[in-house]
This record gives structure tokens, C-alpha cells and sequence, in this order.
């Protein structure tokens, strides 16, 4: 079996070591975490390039 999903992390995680943790014991997965950089999770952002065109004077 094999699943997949998606973070959206906002605000952006400061530098330094992010601990991710998942479970689902329904389905027979224990606690089980990775770490992952967060300065390389800020790196990649600011690289991102929008869909559309940021609207200016909404709040």
C-alpha cells in the first residue's frame, strides 16, 4: 500500500531542524517522523513563481 499527500506551511518554518510527524492507526501506521531543514524549506520558497497576479489594495 502506498499513499502520498500535501503541507501547506505557512508561515514559512524558521531555519533550523522541523520535525514532521504522522500516524494513522486505522490503517496500521505507527508514529513515525522525519526531519527536514527548514532554512532548505525557505530557500525553495522564495523561489516559487504565482499563478496569478497579487492583487494590491485588498486587505
Amino acid at each position: 500500500m502506498s499513499a502520498n499527500g500535501a503541507l501547506w506551511l505557512w508561515p514559512l518554518p524558521p531555519a533550523g531542524d522541523l520535525r514532521l510527524v504522522s500516524q494513522w492507526t486505522e490503517m496500521g501506521m505507527g508514529e513515525s517522523s522525519l526531519t527536514v531543514d527548514g532554512a532548505q524549506l525557505r530557500n525553495a520558497a522564495a523561489g516559487v513563481k504565482g499563478y496569478w497576479p497579487t492583487e494590491t489594495g485588498h486587505e
